[in-house]
C-alpha cells in the first residue's frame, strides 16, 4: 500500500509540474535502469527515455569462428559479429522469390522454400553436386566443388525461400529458419540473424554466448600469403571404394560387411554400381575402419532411394538418421576408430558416393575464393607459383614457376582446392619457406594455421633469433603465433625439417603483440578496418550525471601479458581513449575511470586469453565519490567526484583497441554502486 502511494504521488507531481514521463528517476524511489543492452544476439538495447539500436560501422569484411568453433565465416562489411548461432540468407527479395543467379564458393549449402512450388538449384559457373528442387518442407542441400555462379529457378507460388551456408555445421539436413535477406534483425546488415539457442531451441551455453565480438583495425603484410576465404582444409579421402563400382561374391571391396544374406538381412549391388541394404529388422550394414576417435572428421553419403531408416554411425554413436532421399553430409567428433552405415529396423535401402575427409585446420567458409590457378596435386611438376615467396633447402630461390626449383624429394606445392600449401622434405636437408612483406623495425606478431608438423619443425621472424624463441609447430592444427622484434628486411619463414611434411595457411604477420583475426589476403597486402561501435548517452538519455553505475561483462581474446605499455579502452566517451573504464600500463597494470579532473585507479592481477571479467565504474554527487570496480581486483580507493562525467554524446566500445575481445550485458542504472562508495 505505501509504495502504491509512493507511485501515486510520483506520477500525481509529475503530471502537475509538467515534468517528462522518465522524471521519477530524479525523484527518489526505485530508479529505473537508464540503459540495458545484452549484445548477445543483436545491437538492440532499452534505455531512458527510449530505446534503439546501436550504431555500428566496420569498412570491410573479417572473418570469424562460429560458436560451435568449427568453422570461420565471413562477416559482411559493417555487420556486427557475435558469438552466437548465424544464418545469412543469400538470396535477394527473399519475401518475393524471382528466378535469379548468385555467386558461392566452396560449401555445402541448404535451398529451402515456403508457399506452394519449388526453387531449383543448378551450376551455372560453379561446380556442384547435388543440385536440385526444393520444396516446401524439402530443402535441397548441394556442395560447390568450384567457385562460381549458381542458379536458382523458381516455379509456382512461393511465398519466401532462403539459401544459406551450412558447411561446417554439425546438422546439416534439417530445415532453418526462415530469414528475409531485406530485413535487418539487429547485426548492422539486412538479411542476417544470430540466435542464443541451437536448431532445435535448445538453449546455447551461456559461457559461449560471450556477446559481441570486437576487433581492430590491422594489416595483414604478407603479400603472397593467398589467405583467401576458401574450402575447409580437407584431408584425403579414407574411404575405399566409396564408389560402389568393386565388388566380390556380391559385397562391396574394402567394406567389412555384417549380414545374414538372405531376404531378412542382406547388402547387395542393386543396381550395379550402388549399395542396396536391405533388412527386416536383422542387423544389416557395412563399415571401414577409417577414424581416429577425437578427431573431427566430415562425410558425405548420397542416398538414392529409401523406404525405412539407416543410421550413420561413428562407433555406437549416431551422427546422423536417414529417412529420405539426397546426399547428407555433416561434419563430426569421432568416438571411435570405426565408420558405420546401418539399417535401424526393416529397410530397404539404396546408397551411393560415400566420403569421409578428416577436417584440418583452415576451417573455411569459401565466400571469397575465387580462384587464381589450381597447380597439380600430388605430382612433382606442379605449376602454381606462390608470388613473393621464397623456396630453400637446396638453395633459396624466388618461386615463379614451381617446376622449375621443386624435385620429387622435396616438393613444394599448392593444393586444390587452392588455400593451403604443403612441404614435404627429403633431400637430407631442411626446407624454408619464407612470406615475404613490408615488416618495419618494430614488434610484429607473425601467425600461421599449420598442420601434420613433427616438434622439428619452427617458425620464426626470418633469421632474428636475438627476440625471441622460435615457435615449435606440432601436429594439431593449430593456430601458432610467435611475437618478435622486426628488422626492416626480415620475413616470416617456416623451417621444415628432412623427412617431414607440413600443410598450412592463413599466414599472417601484423605490427603489435597480439594476433587478430585472420585477414583475407590475395597478392597483396590487406587490411581490415576496426570495429565501431556507439550507443547515444547524454545527462537523462540513458545516463544520469549526479549518481549513477555503469558495469559490462567483457570476456578477452588475448592476455594482458601481451598488452603493450598504453591504453586499452572498454567503455569510453565518445572519440576518447580513457574516460568510463579502461585499462592503462605502465611499469603495472591498472584499471582506471576519469571524470575529466580525477582518476581513481587500481592496480590489478593480469588477465589470461579466455578470461571472463566484470568491469563496473560508479559515481554520486551526493557523496563526493567516483570509484571502479573489476571481479578480479574489487573496488578500488574512491576519489572526489567533480559532478561533471565526461560522456559526451555516446558510448564508445573498445574505442582505437587493437586488442580483440568480447563484450556482453551493458547496464547503467541510476544509482550509485554501495560498494564503490
Amino acid at each position: 500500500m505505501r509504495r502504491f502511494l509512493h507511485t501515486l504521488l510520483v506520477a500525481l507531481l509529475i503530471a502537475g509540474l509538467g515534468l517528462p514521463a522518465n522524471a521519477e528517476q530524479f525523484i527518489g524511489g526505485a530508479p529505473q535502469p537508464q540503459l540495458t543492452a545484452d549484445l548477445i544476439t543483436s545491437l538492440e538495447y532499452k534505455g531512458t527515455p527510449t530505446g534503439g539500436t546501436a550504431t555500428f560501422s566496420r569498412g570491410s569484411a573479417r572473418v570469424f569462428e562460429d560458436w560451435e568453433g568449427n568453422y570461420v565465416r565471413t562477416a559482411n562489411t559493417n555487420e556486427a559479429v557475435f558469438k552466437a548461432r548465424r544464418l545469412h540468407n543469400l538470396l535477394a527479395t527473399s519475401s518475393v522469390p524471382a528466378t535469379q543467379n548468385v555467386t558461392l564458393g566452396y560449401g555445402t549449402y541448404m535451398l529451402q522454400v515456403s508457399g506452394t512450388g519449388t526453387a531449383t538449384s543448378a551450376a551455372v559457373g560453379a561446380t556442384i553436386t547435388g543440385g536440385g528442387a526444393a520444396s516446401s518442407g524439402t530443402p535441397n542441400i548441394f556442395n560447390v566443388t568450384a567457385y562460381g555462379t549458381v542458379s536458382v529457378t523458381v516455379a509456382g507460388s512461393l511465398t519466401g525461400f532462403a539459401l544459406y551456408n551450412i558447411t561446417g555445421d554439425s546438422d546439416q539436413t534439417t530445415e532453418r529458419e526462415f530469414i528475409q535477406s531485406d530485413v535487418s534483425y539487429g547485426a548492422g546488415v539486412v538479411g542476417v540473424k544470430y540466435f542464443d539457442t541451437e536448431l532445435d531451441g535448445t538453449p546455447i551455453p551461456a559461457a559461449t554466448l560471450t556477446g559481441y565480438q570486437y576487433d581492430g583495425a590491422s594489416t595483414n603484410k604478407i603479400a603472397g600469403a593467398y589467405n583467401a576465404v576458401g574450402p575447409d582444409m580437407l584431408g584425403s579421402e579414407l574411404l575405399v571404394n566409396g564408389n560402389f563400382t568393386a565388388w566380390t561374391a556380391d559385397n562391396p571391396d574394402s567394406w567389412t560387411v555384417v549380414e545374414d544374406g538372405d531376404a531378412s538381412s542382406n547388402v547387395t549391388q542393386n543396381p550395379a554400381g550402388q549399395c542396396n541394404i536391405i533388412s527386416t529388422g536383422d542387423s544389416a550394414y557395412i563399415y571401414q575402419i577409417k577414424t581416429t576417435t577425437g578427431r573431427r572428421y566430415t562425410y558425405s553419403v548420397e542416398v538414392k532411394s529409401i523406404t525405412g531408416t539407416i543410421l550413420i554411425k561413428s562407433g555406437t554413436t549416431t551422427l546422423l538418421t536417414v529417412t529420405t532421399t539426397g546426399i547428407k553430409t555433416a561434419s563430426f567428433t569421432a568416438t571411435s576408430s570405426t565408420f558405420i552405415i546401418v539399417n535401424s529396423g526393416a529397410c530397404n535401402a539404396v546408397i551411393d558416393d560415400a566420403s569421409l575427409k578428416e577436417l584440418g585446420a583452415s576451417k573455411l567458409d569459401g565466400t571469397f575464393w575465387s580462384g587464381g590457378g589450381t597447380g597439380a596435386k600430388n605430382t612433382a611438376a606442379a605449376t602454381a607459383a606462390i608470388p613473393g615467396q621464397t623456396h630453400g633447402g637446396t638453395g633459396s630461390t624466388t618461386i615463379t614457376d614451381v617446376s622449375a626449383v621443386i624435385t620429387s624429394t622435396n616438393k613444394y606445392k599448392r593444393l586444390t582446392p587452392a588455400t593451403k600449401w604443403y612441404v614435404t622434405t627429403a633431400s637430407g636437408s631442411d626446407a624454408t619457406v619464407d612470406f615475404t612483406g613490408a615488416l618495419s623495425a618494430a614488434a610484429h606478431t607473425i601467425s600461421l594455421v599449420a598442420y601434420g608438423a613433427t616438434a622439428s619443425d619452427v617458425l620464426t621472424l626470418g633469421t632474428n633469433t636475438v627476440a625471441g624463441t622460435p615457435q615449435t609447430v606440432t601436429t594439431a592444427p593449430l593456430l601458432y603465433t610467435q611475437t618478435l622484434t622486426a628488422n626492416a628486411a626480415d620475413t616470416m619463414r617456416l623451417t621444415v625439417a628432412d623427412g617431414d611434411t607440413i600443410t598450412w595457411c592463413l599466414m599472417q604477420a601484423e605490427t603489435g603483440t597480439v594476433p587478430t583475426s585472420r585477414i583475407i589476403v590475395e597478392g597483396a597486402a590487406a587490411s581490415r578496418s576496426r570495429d565501431a561501435l556507439t550507443i547515444p548517452v547524454a545527462d537523462g538519455t540513458n545516463f544520469r550525471q549526479r549518481e549513477g553505475t555503469a558495469s559490462v561483462d567483457v570476456t578477452w581474446g588475448f592476455g594482458s601479458a601481451s598488452f603493450e605499455d598504453g591504453y586499452v579502452n572498454i567503455l569510453a566517451a565518445n572519440a576518447n581513449t580513457n574516460s568510463s573504464i579502461y585499462y592503462y600500463h605502465a611499469t603495472s597494470l591498472r584499471l582506471r575511470t576519469i571524470d575529466g579532473t580525477n582518476t581513481p585507479q587500481d592496480v590489478v592481477p593480469d588477465f589470461a586469453l579466455g578470461d571472463s571479467i566484470t568491469y563496473k565504474q560508479t559515481h554520486s554527487t551526493a557523496k563526493n565519490k567516483l570509484n571502479v570496480y573489476s571481479t578480479t581486483g574489487g573496488w578500488a580507493a574512491a576519489t572526489a567526484y567533480d559532478g561533471a562525467y565526461t560522456i559526451g554524446t555516446s558510448w564508445q566500445f573498445f574505442y582505437s583497441s587493437a586488442y580483440p575481445a568480447a563484450l556482453k550485458n551493458l547496464r547503467v542504472l541510476g544509482t550509485a554502486d554501495p560498494g564503490g562508495m
